[in-house]
């Protein structure tokens, strides 16, 4: 349940809220969705995140349909949080859209298979691969040059989303999720960032947790939780939901979209040992002790010299008032061992003790004037209070060892032990002065690169933080995050935000991209290059728009070389009723494309609009089987598609017999099964779609094409009369192209060879 902005900050004041954790981050979710999508086109480099695969879904010896993916190219993937039904089963999702790559579909019927299904996919109509990954059950590592790295291996829930049923979608995920895991663990991990801080040695982020939360009160409202450890363990529990952990984004007009908790003493350790480290030479001046939960308890100082400028140190004595003496610089070693220690109470403060021992030297630039070094050995006892960044201390500096000078007078002695102590003095106020919450703006950047800004900073024991990302208020949001556009074509990009724009920029994702167009730096108008500049289907680009203050936001273009596509490019439907959905993409307007039948007065089957994006096509009454083609037309480009449906049933059968490959001409030979007897008139084979020509005698055939032809599949119809029954008889044979690619589809259509053997053929 969201709690308003004061009773957040009354529970938040009742103690430290997540204890086993040094910093625990609540961003809204909806926001680090646009951020991360965002993300997801400023660090796009490569097209694809895989190389291209192919797949065999084929899950059982006794499976009825196989889906056969070749050359699939899918891009890098994005990131989102998955809002759940309760804060016990949070998802991330990835998702890649598919770029390129073939798509066969077969069935077996009556013991034989059947091409059912033939597809070129193109990004126009991109599917989308997707994959959930539970929360609560994986840990974020920290990699090399700060990358923060997510294990992948135990994705569940992997889909293909396609046009047909979900059986299909699952069917084409199950295959993706077998070829994933046999890739290598660097394969299997994706980096969704880069920590953008520098904080001290032992103190940087080692491990992360996340969960996405519903807010329960609120339809439609989430966040995603991170949890940020320090010391790399990966066993510590998050707060489940018995705990009384409050779900940390405040409702009201504020409109919060981010809280962030420190763990006190977490956050005092960073601020003291930052401190030492600017007032020292040494790279890393201290160890770190960890207690027997992990935590760190203290640190120990090695060989460490602070120099604190401009020191005054008053002596007292008995003959009148305290002398003040200024030194304009002083020196302390401290010699290794000297502990600091800091324990976080409940209300936001900290007692720090330090034993410190080790030897001062003064110096005095005025009269050219050094004085010791002098040993010393002591203890400094402090409280913090009062609110961050600035604390209160009250301190007081204990000698555990006065120093015998028995050449020097008892006064001098005394003035000695003064000297030390106030130098001690000096020095951890010089230090407590820097004491403040690390800078929030390291941490919660992580991935985003994206500042946040502090709205708020109640003080509480847990050192909390209220605020907005700067993406929703400084950095500019184009107006399309991702857009296609033909090739010779112009699009003029603007922000929606309304942030002012001083410079516009087209950068390639490749090196060697030849022409990525040109666009004007001061309006944002791109002109793509023409179609002859690239080979391919398409080529992708990123254009940046950048502030005067260097602020950038960014979109993904692609110029893909035709502007209107159609899925699937053939499909045999079957029996009367049943029904494929066809979808078209386009550069333009799709609720204007226009849909129709290429010979209308005959066509059999029906379309359940004319209009649209996507219509439904649904199979007619036909005696034995019938061919229906489909036009997609763009009013816009003038462009028109097709594609072509078979409905009914094969009465000829056809089988494959052999399958030849040669460098310049590829062979199918195809026979009809007959009983050996004379047939009453020659039959007639035809290449009714798609290149190739064809050769016959009797009831066989060799259909032979170009292994470079650019259609991606050919229907072979067969005509003739029934040797035994007298009836005249027709048959068809969809034959995925090109044949290197689909050799598991050839390899399944061979094996219906024995069946036509069986039958009396050859």
């Amino acid at each position: 349940m969201a709690l308003d902005k004061q009773q957040l900050i009354k529970w938040l004041v009742g103690g430290v809220r997540a204890p086993a954790w040094d910093v625990v981050v609540s961003l809204d979710q909806s926001t680090v969705n646009e951020v991360f999508a965002q993300e997801y086109v400023k660090r796009f480099a490569e097209n694809t995140y895989f190389e291209p695969f192919s797949s065999d879904p084929e899950k059982a010896d006794d499976s009825d349909a196989i889906y056969l993916l070749h050359g699939a190219l899918l891009d890098r993937p994005r990131l989102s949080f998955i809002k759940p039904d309760d804060s016990m089963d949070s998802i991330a999702r990835l998702s890649m859209a598919l770029l390129a790559g073939g798509d066969v579909g077969l069935t077996r019927r009556a013991e034989r298979w059947l091409v059912h299904r033939v597809e070129w996919i193109k990004p126009l109509h991109a599917p989308l691969l997707t994959m959930d990954l539970k929360l609560d059950d994986t840990v974020i590592k920290v990699g090399d040059e700060r990358r923060l790295l997510v294990d992948l291996s135990e994705s569940t829930n992997f889909q293909l989303v396609f046009g047909e049923d979900s059986s299909v979608q699952k069917l084409h995920g199950e295959s993706f999720e077998d070829w994933f895991s046999g890739l290598d663990a660097n394969h299997q991990t994706f980096e969704f960032g880069q920590i953008a801080l520098d904080l001290p040695v032992g103190f940087a982020p080692q491990t992360y947790r996340l969960r996405a939360r519903a807010d329960k009160d609120v339809e439609g409202q989430g966040a995603v939780e991170v949890f940020i450890s320090s010391t790399g363990q990966e066993s510590t529990e998050l707060p489940g939901d018995n705990s009384g952990f409050k779900y940390l984004l405040p409702s009201g007009v504020e409109a919060y979209t981010g809280t962030v908790l420190f763990h006190p003493q977490y956050a005092i350790f960073v601020s003291i040992v930052e401190s030492i480290t600017r007032h020292s030479a040494a790279v890393t001046p201290y160890d770190l002790v960890y207690g027997a939960d992990g935590r760190i308890q203290s640190f120990k100082l090695r060989n460490l010299e602070l120099i604190i400028m401009d020191g005054v140190v008053e002596s007292e004595h008995s003959d009148g008032p305290p002398i003040a003496i200024p030194f304009h610089d002083f020196s302390m070693w401290e010699v290794p061992g000297g502990e600091f220690s800091v324990s976080a109470d409940e209300h936001g403060g900290a007692d720090v003790s330090w034993e410190v021992e080790g030897q001062v030297k003064f110096f005095n630039r005025d009269a050219v004037t050094t004085w010791g070094p002098y040993k010393f050995h002591k203890r400094v006892v402090a409280k913090l209070s009062g609110e961050p960044p600035q604390y209160d201390v009250e301190l007081e500096v204990i000698d555990l060892d006065t120093e015998d000078y028995p050449w020097l007078t008892p006064i001098w002695v005394r003035f000695l032990v003064a000297l030390s102590k106030a130098c001690v003095n000096e020095v951890f106020k010089g230090l407590m002065a820097h004491v403040s919450r690390p800078a929030v703006e390291r941490l919660i950047k992580m991935s985003f690169g994206n500042n946040f800004l502090i709205g708020e900073s109640p003080f509480t024991p847990n050192i909390a933080l209220l605020g907005w990302f700067s993406s929703h208020l400084e950095l500019p949001r184009l107006n399309v995050e991702e857009l296609i556009i033909m090739a010779g074509a112009t699009h003029a990009f603007s922000v929606s935000n309304g942030v002012p724009i001083a410079k516009w920029e087209i950068e390639p994702l490749h090196k060697d991209d030849p022409n990525i167009g040109t666009i004007d730096a001061k309006t944002g108008r791109y002109t793509a290059p023409a179609d002859a500049a690239f080979s391919g289907d398409f080529m992708r680009h990123r254009v940046k728009a950048t502030t005067a203050g260097g602020a950038s936001g960014y979109a993904l273009l692609t110029v893909v070389r035709e502007a209107l596509s159609l899925t699937p490019l053939a499909y045999h439907l079957g029996t009367e009723g049943s029904g494929v959905d066809l979808m078209a993409g386009t550069t333009e307007d799709a609720s204007k494309l226009i849909w129709s039948f290429k010979d209308e007065d005959n066509a059999k089957g029906t379309l359940s609009a004319r209009s649209g994006a996507k219509v439904r096509y649904t199979a007619g009454k036909v005696g034995t089987f019938h061919v229906d083609v489909v036009l997609v037309h763009d009013p816009k480009t003038k462009l028109t598609r097709e594609t072509c449906l078979v409905s009914g049933s094969n009465f000829a059968t056809i089988y494959v017999t052999h399958v030849e490959e040669g460098d310049k001409e590829h062979s199918v030979h195809l026979m009809v099964a007959h009983a050996r007897v004379a047939e009453p008139e020659p039959p007639t084979w035809e290449v009714r779609f798609g290149p190739g020509q064809i050769s016959a005698e009797g009831t066989t055939s060799v259909y032979k094409v170009d292994p470079k032809a650019s259609e991606h599949f050919a229907l072979i119809v067969y005509k003739g009369t029934h040797p035994e029954l007298g009836v005249e008889e027709e048959g068809f044979i969809l034959l995925p192209l090109p044949l290197t690619q689909y050799k598991t589809a050839y390899g399944k259509l061979l094996e219906n060879k024995a069946t036509a053997a069986s039958l009396g053929g050859h």
